[in-house]
């Protein structure tokens, strides 16, 4: 108030002095005193009713309530959804091996992208990028071995390697689904859900089903398994038809998902580039070109199956919020899922022992998130209990959620406590997944047993 009197003061008294003027009472009442309280006055009321358009409202409102929805129950009611499912086994592949230690310990090692001389962008240099050995001889192999319409579909580099990773992830996880069926009297029987990006190549459904069986257990039956196919644009996305296929699945059936994406190929540098979206010497808040895939064995809450498998691991519905908003305020969004996410299971935000992100080396994002937990986490390490994948294995949107999720229930197992795997690497969606032991309890009144 003081600044805007006397800046109106200083123009008006030197326009009266340069002009000889000699105002009168009311001249002087005016623009001295009425336009300095009216200015601030009105910036005042800007201010309030642009922090109120920014601001997202309390978790407890019907607002938040609202936007942070359940993302499972987002697009059609249907049954009433459960609490929570059970992930019995998850592997991963990508630029850090095939299971989520091995991700984590790259992440808190610091690993980074590297130089890759095989990708040049349109300046002539050569592009950061997170990429898997492994899918380099791999994607090849496939290409030139596929059969029947995969061997006549005109696939980009960015798809043979995607499935060349898939096949990795199953490839570990196929173990743990043969030794569980062998636990089992009775046949066990399976739903399959393939995410895929919103781009994937259109081939006959049946031509899927036939590669993906090649690469599940040979005493599996294709009619003990009900496959099922659904595309997907955002990180929320995938964690919603996860949650969607976990609320449909029967109780005696178990349910296996498989997500894989490729972001390594002359095509995606070209596009990200074209769009400023590639992490480059004059961008450095570009993203760069990850790979991934991952496949996890779940069970409903209820399944009798889940008690076959040594390790159990609880995941609670995820929260999510689409519409981030573009500000400094943004991570009251993700405080406020948090919050949602945490008292939705009946946790108290102490009993968090860590926290997974997909998060990269943005500085955005980044800063995003360190906010949000240093508010809601005070007594977390923001280096040794904060864990931020995406620097480690680059952009996998849309499946960096998943990676997050399965990392997180990885420190859940290791920690025996309640972890939070948060999605933030898309520009504006935002989400967050509770998982925990499946016999950790608070042992207080609130907390579930």
């Amino acid at each position: 108030m003081l600044l805007i009197t006397g800046i109106v003061w200083m123009l008006v008294l030197g326009w009266w002095r340069a002009n000889d003027h000699q105002p009168a009472t009311g001249e002087t009442l005016f623009y001295l005193i009425g336009i300095p309280v009216a200015l601030f006055g009105g910036y005042w009321l800007l201010s309030r009713f642009f922090d109120y358009l920014r601001t997202p409202t309390s978790p407890t409102s019907a607002a938040a309530t609202q936007r942070a929805t359940d993302v499972a129950s987002s697009e059609e009611s249907g049954p009433v959804p459960n609490e929570f499912f059970h992930l019995l086994a998850g592997a991963v592949a990508g630029n850090n091996g095939q299971t989520p230690d091995s991700l984590l310990a790259a992440a808190k090692a610091g690993q980074r992208a590297s130089i890759d001389r095989s990708l040049i962008d349109d300046d002539g240099f050569p592009v950061f990028s997170c990429r898997s050995e492994q899918a380099d001889s791999l994607a090849s192999e496939m290409a030139e071995d596929a059969v029947g319409p995969l061997a006549h579909s005109r696939f980009s580099e960015e798809t043979w390697r995607a499935l060349s990773l898939i096949s990795l992830a199953l490839e570990e996880l196929a173990p743990q689904l043969s030794s569980l069926m062998n636990q089992e009297n009775s046949a066990v029987k399976f739903q399959l859900l393939w995410l895929q990006p919103e781009d994937w190549p259109a081939v006959q459904d049946s031509a899927w089903k036939d590669w993906i069986l090649t690469l599940l257990p040979a005493d599996l039956q294709a009619s003990d398994v009900t496959f099922a196919w659904q595309r997907v644009a955002t990180d929320t996305d995938a964690l919603a038809a996860v949650d969607k296929a976990m609320n449909a699945a029967a109780m005696d059936q178990l349910t296996i998902v498989v997500a894989g994406i490729s972001h390594i190929g002359e095509a995606t540098v070209r596009r990200w580039q074209a769009g400023g979206r590639l992490f480059t010497a004059n961008r450095q808040s570009g993203q760069v070109p990850g790979e991934t895939a991952v496949a996890m064995l779940l069970a409903t809450q209820d399944s009798e199956l889940a008690n076959a498998t040594d390790s159990l691991i609880s995941v609670y519905k995820t929260v999510a919020d689409s519409k981030s908003p573009q500000n400094k305020k943004k991570e009251q969004t993700l405080n406020a899922l948090i919050t949602q996410a945490t008292q939705a299971a009946m946790i108290d935000t102490p009993d968090i022992a860590a926290i997974v992100a997909d998060t990269d080396h943005r500085a955005d994002p980044l800063q995003e998130l360190l906010a949000a937990t240093n508010e809601s986490f005070e007594e977390l390490d923001p280096v040794e209990d904060c864990a931020t994948i995406g620097s480690a294995c680059g952009t996998t949107e849309p499946f960096g959620s998943l990676l997050a999720l399965l990392c997180a229930a990885n420190s859940a197992e290791n920690l025996q406590q309640p972890v939070l795997g948060i999605s933030t690497q898309h520009h504006t969606s935002r989400a967050v997944t509770l998982v925990k032991p499946v016999n950790w309890s608070n042992q207080s009144p609130q907390g579930d047993s």
